[in-house]
């Protein structure tokens, strides 16, 4: 005999059979994985309205770089543990490029992250953390019409 027991805390909904869970319906929650695909996917269309490559919003291989063997193969192949997500190679303004951590809701930054955006900052480039895919197209969107140093004093 199967039934519904209907929503659990957290937006997930259970089917059981004699007592037994045998399906549990997964919350609703992008990975971080498939909100940075959604951020790409929409660069393709996006980079012409901006008139730079789509080549220029890249992905950067920081998650690699943590343990183990493999971890330790890519760090000597520069990796870097706490690397941003994407680069996106545009100068804009006084600003050298942006660096994108596109982050699920929910997902903390660690603390290698942090030092790493800060680090970043510090060169003269953008830095972000984003929550989410829609946060991240806000930001390279405001970064990308920004205007320059220059015009910026002439606007009052």
């Amino acid at each position: 005999m199967e039934r519904r027991s209907g929503q659990r805390s957290g937006g997930a909904e259970e089917r059981r059979c004699g007592g037994r869970v045998v399906e549990r319906t997964p919350v609703p929650c992008a990975s971080k994985m498939s909100e940075q695909a959604a951020v790409v996917s929409w660069w393709r269309l996006a980079c012409r309205k901006y008139g730079v490559p789509e080549e220029s919003l890249l992905r950067v291989a920081g998650e690699e770089a943590e343990g183990g063997t493999r971890g330790a193969l890519f760090r000597r192949q520069g990796a870097r543990p706490g690397a941003a997500d994407l680069f996106l190679a545009v100068p804009r303004g006084s600003q050298f490029g942006l660096w994108l951590c596109v982050r699920g809701r929910g997902l903390r930054m660690r603390q290698e992250e942090r030092n790493f955006l800060r680090n970043m900052e510090g060169l003269g480039y953008g830095a972000a953390v984003c929550r989410g895919r829609d946060e991240a197209k806000d930001r390279i969107h405001a970064y990308m019409v920004q205007r320059g140093e220059a015009d910026q004093k002439n606007v009052s």
